[in-house]
């Protein structure tokens, strides 16, 4: 070999040496050289998801999450209180009835002018009564009942009308065609776009996947100081959602919105289902119960 080609074949390898060391250290630069280390430690990162060490989880992690681990990102979520209440009171059936739900009082609850909204009751009125009972001017709402828009009691309203992520007097359900309105459109058609709501509870068997998305961004909940739904997991995939999409609704509602889960329930009389080895077994109904932590009046 001559001593011309030698020199040639070190150049060679020199420059090739430093053009991979600029790829390898170019954040600029994606190549196969990046990606794989890169995909492998973010592979990595997920497990530390599951055990809820990232509720800020960053969008590259989320994007290569199986629905298994989804589920068990968003069963952490929803297991996982955050606010101790000092005033917990059952109003309505107490558990393991149905139509009965824990509220807060710690946000300051006055029986002269509270204000709760019921969405969802079919024909169980024990909670609407006991919040009646206590003072409260209650609004009731049911498109399925059969009932028609009528006055309960002193202090119940009642009108059958749905929950819905939009305005439609005619719109299609799966079970009908029913009246339906936003929780913004409701609260205005309510006159009470100046007062804060104290409770609006939602019941409304999956259509709360369709509706939180929208109750989000209305800006609405900022007049809210209780917030108590249940969470349909079996209807999931009939409204076109991930295990993942509904954390961000939880996610949103918590860091953008302020609101902290203080009570969480299984509903017993559902089946149980096996939601994989991340999240386990678990009714599909959770009855969950937020708190707006800028309304709280016990320091």
């Amino acid at each position: 070999m001559s001593t011309s080609y030698r020199y040639y074949r070190i150049v060679f390898l020199v420059v090739l040496v430093a053009v991979l060391l600029f790829l390898l250290h170019d954040d600029k630069i994606k190549g196969v050289f990046r990606y794989q280390p890169e995909q492998r430690e973010t592979q990595e990162n997920h497990y530390k998801a599951e055990q809820g060490e990232y509720h800020d989880i960053d969008r590259e992690v989320e994007s290569i999450l199986t629905e298994k681990q989804g589920l068990g990102l968003l069963m952490k979520a929803v297991k996982t209180t955050k606010y101790n209440c000092s005033d917990n009171r059952r109003m309505g059936y107490p558990i393991p009835k149905d139509g009965g739900w824990n509220v807060c009082m710690d946000v300051g609850i006055n029986p002269k002018e509270c204000i709760v909204y019921s969405i969802g009751i079919s024909n169980n009125w024990s909670f609407d009564d006991d919040f009646a009972d206590y003072g409260c001017q209650v609004y009731s709402f049911d498109p399925f009942n059969g009932k028609s828009e009528h006055r309960r009691s002193e202090r119940i309203y009642f009108y059958d009308i749905g929950l819905c992520d939009n305005n439609n007097d005619t719109a299609k359900h799966r079970k009908g065609t029913i009246k339906c309105r936003t929780l913004e459109s409701i609260r205005k058609m309510l006159n009470h776009e100046q007062n804060d709501i104290d409770v609006v509870k939602f019941d409304i068997e999956g259509d709360e996947l369709r509706c939180l998305p929208e109750i989000l961004s209305s800006g609405v909940l900022s007049r809210v100081k209780l917030l108590d739904f249940e969470l349909h997991l079996s209807k999931l995939k009939l409204y076109g959602f991930s295990a993942l999409d509904v954390f961000k609704l939880i996610r949103t509602l918590e860091h953008e919105h302020g609101f902290q889960l203080w009570f969480e329930h299984e509903n017993e009389y559902r089946k149980l289902f096996d939601y994989g080895p991340y999240a386990g077994k678990h009714s599909d109904c959770l009855e969950l119960a937020y708190i707006n932590t800028k309304f709280l009046t016990n320091g």
